[in-house]
């Protein structure tokens, strides 16, 4: 069962860092087959790097088409539940490379690495886990032959 996909192309242990359950991807990667794979070609990895940021959602606020400020905010509003959840993805990130450390350097289809989703969202620490791992990914580029590096310093 561990190694099936859904019809959107998740696997049981993606949807499980996905939604931030350390047990399940614990659980899971003590299967002999597992399947880490997700929809756009992403891993389980890097559902557990987006994970603390899915639930941001944005607002332009726009008067006769002259955009006047883009708000960001979360639908969890409670701090507290904000840090638990970005601990829990590292903890889940942790446990995916001990076992699966070459899910570092797995892109998704615009051959983005975990690592690049992790410095779009100015997840330090997140960046730190996966440099400490293997350094030699800050040089991967994606789609657009950006490095992490690029990527993060053209956020706002």
């Amino acid at each position: 069962m561990a190694s099936t996909v859904n019809r959107d192309g998740e696997s049981p242990l993606y949807l499980a860092a996905e939604r931030g359950s350390v047990e399940a991807v614990q659980m899971l990667l003590g299967c002999a087959m597992v399947e880490y794979g997700g929809p756009r070609g992403q891993t389980a990895l890097h559902a557990a790097v987006c994970r603390s940021y899915g639930n941001r959602h944005e607002i332009s606020i726009s008067i006769k088409d002259q955009q006047l400020c883009q708000l960001h905010f979360f639908k969890n509003i409670c701090r507290i539940k904000s840090l638990l959840t970005v601990v829990r993805s590292l903890d889940i990130a942790k446990v995916l490379l001990e076992k699966m450390s070459k899910l570092n350097l797995e892109t998704d289809n615009s051959l983005s690495a975990p690592i690049h989703y992790a410095a779009s969202l100015g997840d330090v620490n997140m960046v730190r886990l996966l440099l400490q791992e293997d350094a030699t990914i800050a040089h991967l580029l994606d789609n657009r032959g950006l490095s992490a590096l690029h990527t993060a310093a053209s956020q706002d």
